[in-house]
């Protein structure tokens, strides 16, 4: 028997079957067709962060699975790598929030404490502008992914900007 188990909780397998039980497809999630933000989590079974990250991970989707759409992509299915080439994922696990509109707002990597993905939850179905902790990382290479998610932010304004017509950042 698994340590979780003695000790009366669930183990990561039961808790990812949860999750993925409850996951949205990634293009309806993101689209910004449903009227709802979303967190897409890449994640694999293999992964011990990942095992440590699936409760607070599910404690926020039932706090906000009524408001926000809950995406698990499986990093080492085949299936999910032109996804994951476009997230520019190297780490996992790796969550990256969406906001009703379908646009990135932010993202976090590695052991994400739970405050980090409530607060962030609570603000996109609460529609604000900004998230608390837009760009987050702990993990092995953290510099290099927040650096990442800065350069990868400020594309995203500059397209978004480019979109509009040259609206001023």
């Amino acid at each position: 028997a698994s340590v979780a188990s003695l000790l009366g909780q669930p183990s990561p397998s039961a808790l990812y079957g949860q999750l993925e039980s409850r996951s949205v497809p990634y293009e309806l999630a993101t689209s910004g067709t449903s009227g709802r933000p979303a967190i897409v989590e890449v994640y694999s079974h293999r992964c011990p962060v990942c095992e440590r990250t699936a409760p607070r991970a599910l404690e926020v989707l039932d706090h906000h699975s009524k408001d926000l759409n809950w995406v698990m992509l499986d990093g080492e299915d085949p299936r999910n790598s032109d996804i994951i080439m476009n997230l520019r994922v190297d780490s996992i696990p790796h969550f990256v929030f969406y906001d009703e509109h379908g646009e990135i707002k932010g993202e976090a990597v590695g052991d994400v404490p739970e405050s980090v993905l409530e607060d962030n939850a609570r603000a996109l179905t609460l529609k604000e502008e900004e998230l608390p902790r837009p760009q987050f990382a702990r993990c092995d290479n953290a510099e290099e992914e927040l650096r990442r998610m800065r350069v990868m932010s400020a594309l995203r304004k500059i397209q978004k900007a480019e979109y509009r017509g040259g609206e001023s950042l």
